[in-house]
C-alpha cells in the first residue's frame, strides 16, 4: 500500500494571527504519516512562541529559525530538514483541508509530482470562516507520463494564464527528484521564486497526476502591516532581475521541451511583468519619491528597450492589448510620454478613490 511520509513546510515571517488556523489544518488531516517543518525566517512578532507551544504538543512538528532571508530560503531550509519521500508547502496564512494529505495517497503512487485543484476561504476575528467552491471543480482528474506530455498540458490545456501552474502550495513533489537534480529555490529573486522551483522541477518530471479536488484553501490577506522581502520596494533593476531569472528559467524549459505554449507563456511574462511589476507601481503618486521619473526613464531605455527590440516580432503573441501599445511607445521613443500618462492617470484614480472613501465615511455617520 502506498502511505509515504511526507514533509509539509510552512515559511513564517510575522504570522502570529493566522499561524493557529494553519497549522490546525495540518493537525487536522486524515492521513496520518507527516512531519511538520515551521521554518521562522527571522519572524519579530509572537510567531516564534506558537510555533514552540505546538513542538511541545505534537513530536511531528519540528521548528527551526533562521535570519530573515525570505520565503526562498526559508522553504531550501525545509527541503534541507526534510526526512519525508514526499514534499509539500503551505504558506503561512493559508489552510489545507482534512483530505489534503489524501490526494497524494490517491494519486502519487509511480508519479513525480501530483496538483490539486485549490479552493478559497475567508480569514475573520482571528479564524478562518467557510470555505468557498473549488476552483478547478469542472477539469477532470489527469494522469499523464513523458515530460513533454505534461508540460503540453500544464501550459497548453490547463491555461497557465487563468490558474496557478506556478505555484508550489497547491502540489506535492517527490523527494527523490529534488535530491538528484539539487533543486532548490533561488535565494537572490524575492518574488517569483516559487516558479522558478516549480519550473525547475517541471523540466525533470516523467509522471504527473492532477487532482480537481479543491484542498488547498487559498485566505486572501494582504500584506499591509508584514515588511516581506517581496512586498518590499526595490529599485527598478533589482526588481527586473526577478522577471529575468524566472524568464530564463522558462526558456529553459521551452528548450527541454520544444512546447510552442512555454515559449509563448515565456514571453508574455517577460513582456508583461515589467508593466505590473515596476512601471505602473513605481508610477504610483505615493511611490514617486521613493523611485523618480528620471530612475524610471532611465530603466526603460537601459533595460526594457533592448527587451522590446528583441520580441518586437512577438508582440501579437501578449495577452494585454493596452500593454502592446505602452511596448510600441518604447519603440517610438515615447517613453517619457508614457510615464506621464500613467502617472497622470494614477494620480487622477488616487484622488478619484480617497473622495470615494470619505463621501462612503461621511455617509455612515448618517446611517
Amino acid at each position: 500500500m502506498f502511505s509515504p511520509l511526507i514533509s509539509i513546510v510552512i515559511p513564517i515571517y510575522n504570522r502570529e494571527y493566522t499561524l493557529h488556523y494553519c497549522i490546525e489544518s495540518v493537525l487536522a488531516q486524515e492521513y496520518g504519516r507527516w512531519e511538520l517543518l515551521l521554518i521562522d525566517d527571522g519572524s519579530t512578532d509572537h510567531s516564534a512562541e506558537i510555533c514552540k507551544s505546538y513542538c511541545e504538543k505534537d513530536e511531528k512538528i519540528k521548528y527551526f529559525h533562521q535570519t530573515n532571508a525570505g520565503a526562498g530560503a526559508a522553504r531550501n531550509r525545509g527541503i534541507e530538514e526534510a526526512k519525508g519521500e514526499w514534499i509539500t508547502f503551505v504558506d503561512s496564512d493559508d489552510a489545507i483541508l482534512p483530505n489534503h494529505l489524501a490526494q497524494l495517497v490517491q494519486h502519487g503512487e509511480d508519479r513525480d509530482c501530483v496538483m490539486v485543484s485549490t479552493c478559497k476561504a475567508s480569514f475573520s476575528d482571528g479564524k478562518l470562516q467557510r470555505v468557498k467552491k473549488d476552483e478547478n471543480k469542472e477539469r477532470e482528474n489527469v494522469t499523464l507520463t513523458g515530460n513533454k506530455n505534461i508540460i503540453s498540458y500544464l501550459y497548453g490545456d490547463f491555461n497557465p494564464y487563468q490558474y496557478a501552474n506556478f505555484a508550489c502550495w497547491d502540489k506535492f513533489f517527490k523527494m527523490s527528484v529534488i535530491r538528484q537534480f539539487s533543486i532548490s529555490y533561488p535565494v537572490d529573486v524575492p518574488s517569483g521564486q516559487d516558479q522558478v522551483f516549480v519550473a525547475r522541477f517541471f523540466i525533470h518530471t516523467e509522471a504527473f497526476a492532477f487532482s480537481n479536488k479543491g484542498t488547498y484553501a487559498l485566505v486572501p490577506m494582504g500584506n499591509e502591516n508584514i515588511d516581506h522581502l517581496a512586498c518590499q520596494l526595490r529599485t527598478p533593476k533589482a526588481s527586473f532581475h526577478c522577471q529575468e531569472v524566472n524568464y530564463e528559467t522558462l526558456i529553459s524549459l521551452y528548450k527541454h521541451t520544444s512546447c510552442e505554449s512555454v515559449r509563448e507563456y515565456a514571453v508574455n511574462y517577460i513582456l508583461d511583468k515589467p508593466f505590473t511589476r515596476i512601471i505602473l507601481p513605481y508610477t504610483l503618486w505615493r511611490n514617486r519619491r521613493k523611485v523618480g521619473r528620471q530612475q524610471i526613464l532611465e530603466f526603460i531605455r537601459q533595460q526594457m528597450l533592448p527587451i522590446a527590440k528583441e520580441h518586437e516580432c512577438e508582440l501579437h503573441l501578449l495577452k494585454n492589448e493596452r500593454y502592446r501599445a505602452y511596448w510600441k511607445m518604447i519603440l517610438n521613443g515615447q517613453e517619457g510620454k508614457l510615464y506621464d500618462q500613467l502617472y497622470q492617470k494614477g494620480l487622477r484614480d488616487y484622488i478619484k478613490n480617497g473622495c470615494r472613501r470619505r463621501w462612503q465615511k461621511i455617509l455612515s455617520y448618517f446611517s
